[in-house]
């Protein structure tokens, strides 16, 4: 089921912590998308204050599920979610190859048979079958079932999270 999440190469445009929230910030996201650019950007809401600072996310090419369900954060919508490496209470996020582009396909090969759902139906719980099988290896390299997740232009890595769970 892995290809019903929409897997995305997107660069975090800038990041605000949320007015009402200590743990989360509001970052806007280059998603490859020409419309959402021009309005700033995508919207996505993450718990990351304990794990990184501001400046670490600015600039950067992270992996989303760019068709989770819009949710209300703390009265911030946010459409999508960036994927992280965790373990042992430490938490990274995923990096693209750095010849990624925002909007490129995040894939494993077997896995890729389908289409995305155009927006993931919280009922079918599609992300709760897919996540317990998404991990880091022991070289850092994110994986579903054990297959490489990847761009067009190779692996997607946790810089130094090995044998993590991705979420």
């Amino acid at each position: 089921e892995l290809y019903r999440l929409d897997l995305r190469v997107a660069r975090v445009l800038a990041v605000q912590r949320h007015a009402e929230a200590d743990s989360l910030y509001v970052e806007q996201v280059d998603v490859g998308d020409a419309e959402e650019a021009m309005q700033g950007g995508r919207v996505i809401v993450s718990g990351l204050v304990p794990y990184m600072t501001a400046a670490e996310l600015e600039g950067r090419l992270v992996v989303i599920v760019k068709n989770m369900k819009p949710a209300k954060l703390r009265g911030v919508i946010s459409r999508g979610m960036l994927l992280c490496a965790e373990r042992d209470g430490k938490v990274e996020l995923l990096d693209p190859p750095a010849a990624s582009e925002p909007g490129e396909r995040v894939f494993a090969y077997g896995f890729d048979e389908g289409r995305p759902d155009p927006i993931l139906n919280p009922k079918k719980k599609v992300w709760d079958r897919v996540a317990p099988f998404l991990r880091t290896d022991t070289n850092g390299v994110a994986t579903y079932r054990g297959e490489p997740l990847r761009t067009q232009h190779g692996r997607i890595r946790a810089r130094t999270i090995q044998d993590g769970i991705v979420r």
